[in-house]
């Protein structure tokens, strides 16, 4: 298999067929693009999610929180903890393990969030340090089932109910499908970060710095917030795979089809610098910091007024069909193009 995440058709295989939901409180398990797993507690819902940092060397600290609380954003919620494990390689510091852990706790203390637990160990069995986390929130009832103007915050075909939360699977055909922010944020940081002294003699050490400096954008928490109480069908943070992924797997997860426009993805001049030295595409590298949404049309003025009001910059970047398709459409030289959109593979940074 090739570095990253695994292929969906591998996935849903080898992992999410084994999965079997043992507790009628478990309101959703794992599938294609689902950032979150839901529980119903009584009166609260509690909604979990997981993920690591294994492709950047610096930041690594500062990284893990935003990336884990991006996924519970998705859901339009804010995080209440973490639980932290550290694998340091050979040869670390108590200095390195400072670093990281101050790096960790200054980020959750910004976003007013709790350090739970965890684990810390040096092993052999990682060759840099990898941080996972778990993010953990809660959503009362009398909050999570509220509508937004018919709008829910998720439905399930099958049994006619509600979700308590934004799922990534919560798309409907007719929804259009917003992007906050730039293709590739993440990406272009970190591989300035990891790379300026190779970068800065050919793009200039100002664009470089410009890049690097991408790694302060990298939260989606205010627009998970604001697309929860603007009645958003689902949200999706852009990770892995990058924009044409994200695209793809909220078509996927939701059950319907996508046309996602091409030349209407925003791309910032430093990423496209960095992508077009490293001859890798800004629409597949990991994008933290970029929120994909979906929503009923005539609820979308008033989620991109909104954002706009919060210096979030959005665009409407393609529609969700009732077509099982999932295609890309471009204009070049005055004539119109369609390709397939593809299920993302491995991440343009393994690339780099």
């Amino acid at each position: 298999m090739p570095v990253g995440k695994v292929p969906p058709e591998i996935l849903d295989r080898t992992v999410f067929r084994k999965i079997r939901r043992s507790d009628p409180r478990i309101l959703v398990t794992p599938g294609t693009g689902e950032d979150c797993s839901i529980i119903d507690l009584g009166t609260q819902f509690c909604v979990l999610s997981c993920d690591p940092i294994t492709g950047a060397s610096n930041d690594v600290g500062k990284l893990a929180v935003h990336v884990s609380c991006n996924d519970i954003a998705s859901a339009g919620l804010r995080p209440f903890g973490l639980m932290v494990t550290l694998l340091l390689p050979p040869g670390s510091t108590p200095s390195d393990l400072d670093k990281i852990m101050s790096d960790i706790c200054n980020e959750a203390a910004d976003l007013d969030i709790s350090i739970l637990g965890g684990h810390t160990e040096v092993t052999d069995a990682v060759s840099r340090t990898v941080v996972t986390i778990c993010a953990v929130a809660f959503a009362d009832h009398s909050v999570a089932f509220a509508d937004h103007d018919g709008v829910s915050a998720g439905h399930d075909e099958d049994s006619g109910s509600r979700f308590p939360v934004v799922r990534t699977g919560g798309a409907r055909p007719g929804d259009l499908l917003i992007m906050t922010k730039t293709a590739g944020l993440e990406g272009t940081a970190v591989i300035a970060n990891d790379h300026s002294a190779e970068l800065e003699p050919v793009l200039g050490k100002e664009t470089v710095s410009r890049a690097r400096a991408f790694m302060e954008k990298i939260s989606v928490m205010k627009e998970g917030i604001i697309g929860g109480r603007c009645g958003v069908s689902s949200m999706h943070d852009v990770t892995e795979g990058g924009i044409f992924g994200a695209a793809y797997e909220i078509a996927e997860a939701s059950g319907c089809g996508v046309i996602l426009e091409k030349d209407k993805i925003p791309v910032a001049e430093e990423t496209v610098s960095v992508c077009s030295y490293y001859g890798i595409s800004p629409y597949q590298l990991i994008s933290s910091g970029c929120m994909a949404m979906t929503i009923k049309e005539k609820n979308a003025p008033l989620l991109l007024e909104t954002l706009r009001s919060e210096n979030i910059p959005a665009a409407v970047i393609g529609r969700m069909t009732e077509e099982k398709e999932y295609l890309i459409v471009s204009e070049q030289s005055g004539k119109k193009t369609r390709e397939p959109l593809l299920p993302p593979g491995s991440d343009e940074l393994y690339k780099v």
